[in-house]
């Protein structure tokens, strides 16, 4: 994944608590393939298992129907990944933010990687080049400008509503596209 990572420390608890969420989606998508195949292979074993009871089955019968569960399986794990590709964190806040109503914390965040990013190309780049640092330099008084925006966007999003917010979109809105 080509994340732009926040550094929760320096911005904000609120980017933290974003990147939780973020972790937990993914976490849960994984728990959700895992449960889909397993939910699977019970049901076509369920299934094998009266046809048994029924009708003796031949061992070899048995053997390929034991084969194409596993197979089935498989297939339905790799199916379930597949289906929903992970989410970057920039796609998860900013649906997470649409969806939600909390605009001001997609500002907020959008301000804080645009910030990151500038401090990143200035850190990465030669000190004999000057055109790449001018360009991710910013005058005193347009950080502060900056600062005061984040901040700004940051005070309409309490960590009450973002954590309850956050809760109830993982909840509702489950990580498979």
């Amino acid at each position: 994944m080509s994340d732009i990572n926040i550094n929760s420390n320096h911005h904000s608890p609120l980017i933290g608590s974003l990147q939780k969420a973020h972790q937990n989606s993914l976490a849960q998508r994984k728990t959700l393939g895992l449960w889909n195949a397993g939910l699977v292979g019970l049901a076509l074993f369920l299934v094998l298992l009266l046809l048994e009871q029924q009708f003796y089955l031949a061992p070899w019968v048995k053997g390929l129907g034991l084969a194409a569960i596993a197979t089935t399986k498989l297939f339905s794990l790799w199916w379930t990944r597949r289906q929903g590709q992970e989410k970057s964190f920039e796609e998860f806040y900013r649906q997470f933010s649409r969806q939600s109503g909390l605009e001001e914390l997609r500002y907020a965040v959008d301000l804080m990687q645009s910030e990151d990013a500038k401090s990143n190309v200035g850190d990465s780049s030669d000190p004999d080049s000057d055109s790449a640092s001018s360009t991710a330099s910013v005058s005193p008084i347009q950080q502060a400008f900056i600062d005061a925006a984040i901040l700004q966007n940051l005070e309409q999003v309490p960590q009450p509503k973002l954590s309850a917010a956050l809760d109830e979109y993982i909840r509702t809105y489950p990580p498979l596209a």
